[in-house]
C-alpha cells in the first residue's frame, strides 16, 4: 500500500512539473510576441498591416 502511494505521488509530481513546464513555455511565447508587436508597432502603426506580416520566433 505504501509503495502504490509514493507511485502516485510521484506521478502526481510529475504531471504538475510538466504542466508548470508547458505553462511556462506558453506565456515566455506570448511575452516574446507581444515584445515583438510593440516593436513592429513604432514602424508600422496600422494594426491591420501589422497582423498581415508575420514574423517566425525559430526555438531550438
Amino acid at each position: 500500500m505504501f509503495f502504490t502511494y509514493m507511485n502516485s505521488l510521484v506521478l502526481s509530481f510529475l504531471f504538475i512539473g510538466l504542466l508548470f513546464i508547458f505553462l511556462l513555455s506558453r506565456m515566455i511565447k506570448k511575452m516574446i510576441d507581444q515584445q515583438i508587436d510593440d516593436q513592429m508597432e513604432k514602424m508600422i502603426p496600422l494594426k491591420s498591416v501589422r497582423d498581415k506580416i508575420s514574423v517566425k520566433v525559430r526555438w531550438r
